[in-house]
């Protein structure tokens, strides 16, 4: 466009403006390098990202399977139980109307 103006075209395949797009995907990644970067920068705040992270997803992964939790075995029944019928379904019918 002439004089620096903003094209303002829509992708036709996804309807979405692409400009914004990209400055989104720019920004996010610019976002997550500096979150990143700041849990890097200091160990408490990693080792405390991790312990947040294992205390939310413990009561999943531990869950008594009758399998210790090396076995495969223990791993296909955790997935079973979190991943049923039902919620696969609701997360493919989500993924569809939000057109990912």
């Amino acid at each position: 466009m002439a004089n620096g103006a903003i094209d303002r075209s829509l992708d036709l395949g996804t309807g979405t403006d692409t400009h914004k797009s990209a400055r989104y995907s720019t920004n996010a990644s610019k976002y997550q390098n500096t979150c990143l970067a700041a849990l890097f920068v200091n160990r408490k705040n990693l080792l405390g990202t991790l312990g947040i992270g294992a205390f939310f997803l413990g009561p999943i992964v531990l869950q008594p399977t009758g399998y210790s939790i090396t076995q495969k075995a223990h791993w296909v029944v955790i997935e079973n139980r979190v991943f049923t019928q039902e919620t696969v379904k609701s997360l493919e019918k989500r993924s569809e109307l939000s057109g990912m």
